[in-house]
């Protein structure tokens, strides 16, 4: 069958958006490689804003929405690190999201500066994960996907980046929360990194 103009239309959009998407990936992973070793101070809410860029055409594609709550808070370390960081955690609540269906997709972002620390709060409303996962969930090699998928170095590489790299820490959460009057439930990254320049 011959596509309509519509429908090519539509297939066109979809791989320039497509295209644009892995082209912005390919651009960042570059200049991780070529700064990789530039320790800067960065202010979160403006990289947290380059993470969600990235992200967008998948976060479009599976119709979730970022929540997002962030003061400006000034930290130091490697920034493509945190940012490779943030979309690992990001693409886990995506691939939890593919194996059900759901009405209404959320992840809340919440940075908030406590003390002499940034606190963040990554959270989904995709159903939670099991204990036995939780527990292990920062090990190497330990993937929640299909071993044919999963290579099991997202959370390992967060978990090193955010502790050894930003001398901070992580856990990883199962919670209960009300949005709009309705009850959710799903998995809650939490990390604290040190934050002693304060904010701006």
């Amino acid at each position: 069958d011959n596509l309509s103009d519509e429908k090519l239309s539509e297939y066109t959009d979809v791989i320039v958006k497509n295209t644009q998407y892995l082209s912005r990936t390919i651009d960042t992973f570059k200049n991780y490689f070529n700064t990789q070793n530039e320790v800067t101070t960065f202010n979160l809410k403006d990289t947290t804003k380059k993470v969600l860029d990235l992200v967008d055409y998948r976060l479009n594609e599976s119709k979730t929405n970022v929540i997002l709550n962030c003061e400006e808070v000034i930290v130091e370390g490697l920034e493509n690190e945190f940012i490779q960081s943030m979309i690992n955690i990001i693409n886990n609540s995506l691939e939890a999201f593919n194996k059900q269906d759901l009405k209404e997709r959320f992840i809340f972002i919440d940075i908030l500066k406590e003390s002499n620390s940034a606190v963040l709060r990554i959270k989904d409303n995709a159903g939670g994960l099991d204990e036995d996962i939780i527990e292990h969930a920062f090990e190497p090699y330990f993937t929640t996907k299909h071993q044919s998928t999963g290579t099991g170095m997202g959370l390992f590489m967060v978990y090193e980046i955010m502790v050894k790299h930003f001398g901070g820490n992580i856990q990883i959460e199962n919670t209960k929360f009300i949005y709009k009057n309705s009850d959710y439930k799903g998995s809650q990254v939490i990390i604290e990194i040190p934050s002693s320049l304060g904010s701006r």
